[in-house]
């Protein structure tokens, strides 16, 4: 009778230690809550920029109105001569940071390369 005990007693041992093992494998680890802690800030951190972009939006669009409201209803003609000439944009096999199409630079206006063209613009007749 005693040995049944025993095993009895040993039984419900090794099963609760098999439930602490299991109770302890089901709990998060540190990294990963450290993954989901840094997650999160970058949330917050994406929103804030979210909201201040808003907010630029708001303030470039009112700004645009504005120039819009009280600028010329004509299309300006630009000057009649000078000594040198705008140069928008760029091309492929410039620096990275001259790629862009809002790049501007000037030139003579002797000045002639394979890869500054021009463009024609025709005035309206009103």
């Amino acid at each position: 009778m005693a040995d049944s005990w025993f095993f009895w007693i040993l039984t419900c041992v090794i099963s609760l230690y098999f439930v602490m093992l299991l109770l302890d494998f089901n709990k998060p680890s540190k990294k990963l809550m450290e993954q989901i802690d840094h997650q999160e800030g970058r949330r917050r951190d994406m929103t804030t920029r979210l909201a201040k972009l808003q907010e630029d939006i708001v303030k470039t669009k009112s700004s645009a109105e504005d120039y819009y409201k009280y600028s010329p209803s004509t299309n300006p003609r630009g000057p009649e001569g000078g000594q040198e000439r705008v140069i928008r944009g760029g091309f492929f096999s410039e620096t990275r940071p001259n790629v862009r199409t809002t790049h501007r630079s000037s030139a003579p206006e002797t000045h002639t390369r394979e890869n500054v063209g021009f463009r024609l613009a025709l005035s309206s007749s009103e």
